[in-house]
């Protein structure tokens, strides 16, 4: 086949595309050409390679003094540091950027909040019985009252719904109607499965450009902090509590949470979910 005319063989950071030739019988006309059928291979991390490289270079700072004071007693004791700044100094850097971007919502403090065009919830959670959390009951409820207050406009009930038998988004949004909120005002992300899902699909899907994000104290830094940097202008609410509203498994789950996040930021890979179903527009 003479150059100009083989086929294109197209690659992009997500894949390549792969000419693969069907095993057919020759054609019956001497001098013409099988097609060549083409299949997408899809690549498992769409990453490019500096960025891999980077990463790995920053781990590979941390861990090699391990291995050269791995027979001393020292090595162990840098070994538990490197994992500890590991897991608390995104933490901590996520705490420290967005605390200009962060508000409470107690007696008197709602006011202060500024106004953005939607309150994101995030889901917390639904019992056996089909009721909201304590949790996403106070996510839900300061959502309302910022809706009512006048901060926010409308409200995106992101969630879990998964299975037909487990719907996040649509116990949310069903409590915040009971709670005196206009239904035309409430807008359904039935695929939250995660923070950074949330947060992207927000932006891409439903072209959130403003946004207060309401969860619990432990979860705000990270939630505010992934919504920013993915481009909204995102600013945090805390959620109403009745007590403390964090639990030392909580908070251990999401330091690692954290530090993944960081990487989903510097990676950017695409939500789960990005086809707009029915239901979201």
């Amino acid at each position: 086949m003479p150059k100009s005319l083989k086929p294109p063989i197209k690659s992009s950071s997500y894949g390549t595309k792969i000419p693969i030739k069907k095993n057919v019988r020759k054609p019956a006309v001497l001098g013409k050409k099988q097609p060549i059928k083409y299949i997408h291979v899809v690549s498992s991390m769409p990453v490019s390679p500096s960025k891999l490289w980077l990463i790995w270079s920053w781990i590979r700072s941390l861990i090699m003094p391990c291995v050269w004071l791995w027979r001393s007693k020292w090595g162990v004791l840098y070994l538990a540091l490197v994992l500890s700044s590991i897991l608390l100094l995104p933490s901590e850097s996520a705490r420290l950027s967005t605390r200009s971007q962060r508000y409470e919502s107690g007696p008197g403090q709602i006011n202060a909040v500024p106004h953005r065009s939607i309150g994101l919830v995030f889901g917390a959670g639904v019992l056996p019985n089909g009721t909201p959390t304590e949790y996403l009951k106070h996510r839900v409820e300061t959502a309302v009252d910022l809706y009512k207050a006048g901060i926010v406009d409308k409200l995106l009930m992101s969630g879990d719904n998964s299975t037909k038998h487990y719907d996040e988004p649509t116990v949310m949004k069903n409590y915040a109607i009971k709670l005196g909120v206009d239904p035309a005002k409430i807008l359904i992300d039935y695929a939250g499965y995660s923070t950074y899902d949330s947060c992207y699909r927000a932006l891409k899907v439903f072209h959130v450009t403003s946004a207060a994000v309401i969860t619990q104290g432990y979860h705000l830094p990270r939630a505010t902090l992934t919504c920013s940097q993915l481009g909204i202008d995102a600013i945090g609410v805390t959620a109403k509590k009745t007590g403390r509203d964090w639990t030392v498994s909580y908070l251990l789950r999401e330091h690692i949470s954290t530090a993944k996040a960081y990487m989903q930021l510097m990676m950017s890979p695409p939500s789960t979910v990005t086809t707009i179903s029915t239901s979201e527009k």
